[in-house]
């Protein structure tokens, strides 16, 4: 499962009951919680949910924050093993190698592509940290067996990838290039984020796993 923390409070802390109540009702084994607002990896780590363990990606190489986490069941972690963690060029993302007993593996990853700030908004640097994200997926592919899903919130809208006046088409298109060339789907539930532009209520699907 994946939660974008942005789209209802940035501040994991403050919605922990919440999100304890949920998974009370909800039998998830991981979790990720991406756009949190961590401002260390210790505070990260303190974000405790009763009956799992959590795990903090790097630190923001620019603002030293947490982006994201990994929150695994108590019951499931002998299963799971933490196999990548790339948290460099604000694109960060954590990985799970998955081996239940009797059952095929599986590679689960968790991701938010951060938007950066000056220069690293630029066309250019995004695509190229796209790049670097294909490079971990092949290099997991290349050490570990098993279905790769990957989750989270990309910062691009799933309702514009066919529209070619979009500022990000080239940014959409190398993800799917992606996504083709590792025989990855994107898959969504529709919009994850509304909002106002010119009093006209907006929506955009940014959530959304491969």
């Amino acid at each position: 499962m994946n939660l974008d923390c942005a789209k209802v409070n940035r501040d994991p802390f403050m919605i922990r009951d919440d999100v304890t109540e949920f998974l009370k009702k909800n039998d998830f084994d991981i979790i990720n919680m991406c756009e949190t607002d961590f401002g260390s990896t210790r505070e990260a780590e303190d974000f405790s949910i009763d009956g799992y363990k959590t795990h903090a990606s790097k630190p923001n190489d620019r603002t030293g924050k947490v982006r994201l986490v990994v929150l695994i069941k108590n019951e499931v972690t002998k299963y799971c093993r933490i196999i990548g963690d790339d948290g460099s060029g604000y694109f960060p993302a954590l990985f799970v190698d998955v081996k239940y007993h009797k059952s095929q593996p599986y590679i689960l990853g968790g991701c938010y592509r951060e938007w950066g700030a000056g220069s690293e908004k630029s066309i250019g640097e995004q695509l190229q940290r796209l790049n670097h994200l294909e490079d971990k997926i092949e290099s997991l592919r290349r050490r570990y067996g098993g279905e790769l899903w990957i989750g989270g919130d990309f910062n691009l809208n799933a309702q514009r990838f066919d529209d070619g006046t979009w500022d990000l088409k080239k940014v959409a298109d190398r993800l799917m290039e992606i996504c083709e060339k590792h025989s990855l789907k994107r898959l969504d539930a529709g919009p994850t984020y509304n909002y106002t532009k010119n009093e006209v209520v907006k929506s955009s699907t940014l959530d959304y796993f491969l």
